[in-house]
């Protein structure tokens, strides 16, 4: 084939191929993002942007406000029975191997909890 010919096929070929010009070249490609144009497109946008953004701000508060509290919990706190102190019963017979005695019973176990409780609640709001 000619050099004309050759030439009028890679024509041809660049014109109808899928690929850019940039793929042609063995020059290195640059993905490089220019912020200045980056930053003239937010300011050409910003009244756009702080509506959507106000849009979604009232519909999510409108959300938190309508929906109901899965959250909330409730208990009530009751004495414990003779079965339910066995195996503290236990563990304290275990801990007097170690001539460590912990003295609790029906009576008194309530307010050791509650005097635990209030100390470790002390704790955390210092």
């Amino acid at each position: 084939m000619s050099d004309q010919k050759i030439q009028n096929v890679l024509c041809h070929q660049k014109k109808h191929s899928n690929m850019s010009e940039n793929t042609l070249d063995l020059k290195p490609s640059t993905d490089e993002i220019d912020l200045i144009d980056l930053l003239a497109i937010f300011f050409k946008n910003k009244v756009k942007i702080f509506f959507i953004t106000i849009f979604f701000v009232i519909v999510s508060a409108l959300i938190c406000y309508k929906l109901p509290e899965k959250w909330t919990s409730k208990a009530i706190i009751t004495y414990i029975d003779d079965n339910q102190l066995q195996p503290f019963e236990l563990l304290s017979y275990k801990l007097k191997l170690f001539d460590i005695s912990l003295n609790f019973d029906q009576k008194n176990f309530f307010p050791i909890l509650f005097n635990y409780l209030t100390q470790m609640f002390l704790k955390r709001n210092i």
